[in-house]
């Protein structure tokens, strides 16, 4: 099945991730995009060859020649565009984090499946090849008993004062909301659902209205026990995710670029063996798992359910940040 995109929100990671990764799919075709800005909108429409550009998300949806649609708008848009995709017969993709709030992604998730339309969230890590070996590993017993794990991601955002991801009203909130979204969603893909949160949020390096870095606790329903960390100000930082259990440990490493290159290292009972981790547009690989669904091909890997434990967890670091205490993950 060739699957007709529109992008909503062709700007920012929009247009140099997803909009080249719909181009490159060997089961997608780029139709449409809308910009809020005209002279942006054909600029867009020219540089990506597409036929369609439009200033308003209204217009797009009510594009007959348009399957499905990518929201890469900011947060606080997502629930009120993706309600109105599902009822204009699209199939959605949404940008993470899903929504402002668990409850959001409900109703989200509910017009979807009213309407008879694919959800699927943009949870990017479950498409690597090197996440999905180490989630068959553990479920296969060659971890042991899971003790704990580890997932962080450090980055320097040159974030204009203005930038939508610094207006909490827009975005949320800081990194835990960013960057959380995605490490949060692998170690729950991993792991299990988590139940239970305990998170210290600070502004180290700023004055901004949401938080700069980030550091919680998750305890999973399994009795796992895992450690996110994230800023939005350190230099240099690594992508890392480390599991370690009874029988066997593990690590992927993604170093910033012009580094190291990605690895994976696992170490049990015959000792340690590290691999180079191979690129992947995981971008690509989501747009082709997407028309896959929408064939009946496999099983969605990233859905709305999933979109909704996401912002439970995070709300309930969220709640810990100002209680001081161990908030439940409440689902």
């Amino acid at each position: 099945m060739n699957v007709r995109w529109g992008v909503i929100g062709a700007g920012g990671v929009a247009r140099r991730r997803s909009m080249p990764a719909i181009r490159q799919a060997k089961n997608a075709e780029l139709v449409a995009l809308m910009v809020r800005d005209r002279e942006r909108a054909d600029a867009l429409a020219k540089e990506f060859s597409v036929p369609r550009a439009y200033t308003d998300w209204r217009e797009l949806l009510a594009d007959t020649e348009v399957d499905a649609v990518h929201i890469a708008t900011p947060v606080y848009l997502h629930a009120e565009q993706v309600i109105a995709a599902a009822q204009a017969g699209k199939h959605v993709l949404c940008d993470k984090p899903m929504g402002m709030s668990a409850l959001e992604c409900r109703r989200m998730t509910d017009a979807c499946s009213a309407n008879g339309v694919h959800l699927q969230v943009c949870f990017l890590m479950r498409f690597g090849s090197v996440y999905q070996r180490l989630g068959r590993e553990i479920r296969d017993g060659r971890f042991g008993t899971v003790l704990e794990a580890r997932a962080t991601i450090f980055k320097a955002l040159p974030l204009a004062d203005d930038a939508w991801r610094l207006i909490p009203e827009q975005s949320g909130g800081g990194p835990l909301m960013d960057l959380g979204a995605h490490t949060i969603d692998i170690l729950s893909f991993l792991l299990g659902p988590m139940e239970s949160a305990v998170a210290f949020a600070a502004n180290r390096a700023t004055n901004w209205r949401v938080e700069d870095t980030v550091s919680l606790l998750l305890r999973a329903r399994s009795g796992a026990i895992c450690a996110v960390e994230h800023s939005f100000c350190a230099k240099g930082g690594d992508q890392t995710l480390e599991v370690n259990g009874t029988e066997a440990s593990a690590l992927v490493s993604t170093p910033p670029p012009g580094g190291e290159k990605p690895f994976l290292r696992i170490a049990d009972s015959q000792g340690v063996a590290t691999e180079t981790v191979p690129f992947e547009n995981y971008y690509q690989l989501q747009i082709e798992h997407f028309a896959e669904c929408l064939s009946g091909n496999v099983t969605p890997l990233a859905t709305g359910e999933d979109g909704i434990h996401n912002l439970a967890v995070i709300e309930a670091a969220y709640r810990s940040v100002q209680t001081n205490r161990v908030e439940a993950v409440q689902t």
